[in-house]
Parts: structure tokens; sequence; C-alpha cells
């Protein structure tokens, strides 16, 4: 399960996410909710989730400062833009700071689903890949020991010519 912190200045946006989405089914737990960005980042700090969905507009710290500072700290997770903006700059900005999607407010749940399920996805994939290049490391770390002690064997017993 993928940790999942929820950034929104409105406690019924907050709420709603939460109820309105099967977070486990989708292979996410929802660790939290946070009412502008300096709580949220505090929150990240604290517990380290998977996925930070947050707003734009916001009090104190808003969605693109969020990220950037999550982007910068915490480089693996991933960030989903909610925003009642449909303004294509801070689609460009979002973008460019790494976030994962911009969806638009009013919130459309089968979108937030899809994206949600496509960012699975990439997670389980990426997870697939750093657990098949520790294998790989450990079994070069092995075949190198392997060979080293083949070797030394060999030269204890052996006489080898210079090559």
């Amino acid at each position: 399960m993928y940790k999942l912190l929820i950034v929104d200045d409105e406690e019924l946006v907050r709420e709603a996410i939460k109820e309105q989405m099967n977070w486990e089914a989708l292979g996410f737990t929802c660790v939290g909710d946070c009412e502008d960005g300096a709580e949220a980042l505090e929150f990240v700090r604290r517990e380290t989730p998977d996925i930070v969905l947050t707003d734009i507009g916001m009090p104190f710290m808003d969605g693109i400062e969020l990220m950037e500072t999550v982007q910068r700290a915490y480089p693996f997770i991933h960030v989903v833009i909610l925003s009642g903006y449909n303004d294509f700059d801070y689609a460009r900005k979002a973008i460019k700071h790494g976030a994962c999607d911009y969806l638009l407010k009013p919130i459309q749940f089968p979108a937030l689903r899809n994206t949600m399920k496509e960012l699975a996805g990439r997670m389980d994939a990426l997870k697939q890949e750093q657990y098949r290049l520790s294998v790989l490391k450990r079994k070069e770390q092995l075949l190198t020991k392997v060979l080293r002690e083949q070797f030394l064997s060999r030269l204890l017993r052996e006489r080898m010519s210079d090559d």
C-alpha cells in the first residue's frame, strides 16, 4: 500500500476526496490530510508519504511552493496537483517541477481514479526495477567473491604463467 497525503484548504474537498474514493482498492492508504502547504510540509517530514495530492491555491504556502520544496528534499515523493485554475501557466509550472498530473476542480472522481491507478502502476514498475537491480547487485557481489576465491585457490595450488 502506498501512503497518500491530501492537502487542500477546503475541509469539504479533503473529506470528499477521502470518502468518495476506495483508496484501499487502488493500493493506497490515506495517512493524513492538511489544510495548507506549511502544515503539509511538516507532515511530509514526519510521515514521508509516497504521494501528495495537493491543491494549488492555499494560504501560507501554495501547492507549487509545496511541490518544489518536497521535490528538492524528497525526490521520490510523487505529487498530483488539484486546481480550480484552468490556467496554462499553473499547469506548466506544475509539470516543470515534476507534478505527475494536473487535475481541475471540481474534481471528476473517475479522472482522479485513473490518475491514481496509472501512478500506482508506474510506482509498482519502479519498485520492480529497483528490486531487480538489487538482485543483480547481490549476484555480482557473490560472483566476484567466488571468482576471487577461485583465483586465490588456484594461485596457491598451481604454478601460473605471468599472463
